[in-house]
């Protein structure tokens, strides 16, 4: 293969490469690619190329699963699972459903967001439109590809015009997609920097925030304060005495040693 442009120009082994890498990873090469990101598929973010490599040629069980991407025209549902569980290794997540890897990430920094994984929704109609590109790429020596409809593999087709599909569910129960969270750090969430309160919401357990001065116990909290303050005036004891408190001021005593 000739690469480079001008003085650069330089041909590069194909076969050298190929006899270098694990058994079985040349043949899974076109899978790979399209899987994870190419003109007409998304890609995981920031994974990109060489993290999925690297991945899959430490679990060799995996390297089937991507031969068989774009074999047929349709998943089998063993190749789903192994994909689904390829993709939870992507984000260190030792576990074989995308659901419960997002949740771990998701309760590890209280973000929704695209650096979680996948919901398993919305990993299924990836993987359809990853197979339906990589069958394509498999038939390009092919006189005639038939390849069906795009619209059942996870594309919208509507008149002339052709869109990705990218869910069919929410990617999270709407109670939590209201919810606002912050990670206030020194402005102890008084002013509108905060996303709570530039929201109308009160901080949560979910927020990060440090001495939050944005919930139901600030009022509280600032009204003892206070109070002991008044406590230690001068002139202005309190003493306990079998559960009742008795309050002796300065111009109480005042009083006394006048009479």
């Amino acid at each position: 293969m000739l690469r480079g442009t001008a003085s650069n120009r330089r041909l590069v082994n194909v076969a050298a490469i190929v006899d270098q890498l694990p058994h079985g990873i040349a043949a899974a090469l076109i899978g790979l690619h399209v899987f994870t990101g190419c003109d007409s598929t998304s890609s995981f973010k920031g994974k990109g190329k060489k993290q999925p490599l690297q991945v899959l040629s430490k679990n060799v069980d995996y390297v089937s699963a991507f031969t068989e991407l774009g074999s047929v025209w349709e998943l089998a549902s063993n190749t789903i699972a192994k994909l689904e569980r390829f993709v939870c290794l992507l984000y260190r997540q030792n576990v074989d459903s995308l659901d419960i890897a997002r949740h771990r990430v998701f309760v590890s920094n209280f973000r929704i967001d695209s650096s979680l994984p996948p919901t398993h929704d919305k990993f299924l109609l990836h993987a359809k439109r990853a197979n339906y590109q990589a069958a394509i790429h498999r038939r390009a020596a092919s006189r005639h590809i038939c390849a069906p409809p795009p619209g059942k593999h996870g594309w919208i087709v509507e008149d002339d015009s052709i869109s990705v599909l990218w869910m069919t569910k929410s990617i999270a129960p709407e109670c939590l997609l209201q919810n606002a969270f912050c990670s206030c750090q020194k402005t102890e969430c008084s002013n509108n920097q905060c996303s709570c309160r530039s929201k109308g919401v009160e901080c949560s357990e979910l927020c990060g925030c440090l001495q939050c001065r944005n919930h139901s116990n600030t009022k509280d909290t600032t009204d003892e304060g206070e109070l002991l303050q008044s406590q230690s005036r001068p002139g202005n004891e309190i003493f306990d005495l079998d559960d009742e408190q008795i309050s002796f001021s300065e111009s109480e005593d005042n009083d006394s040693e006048e009479d």
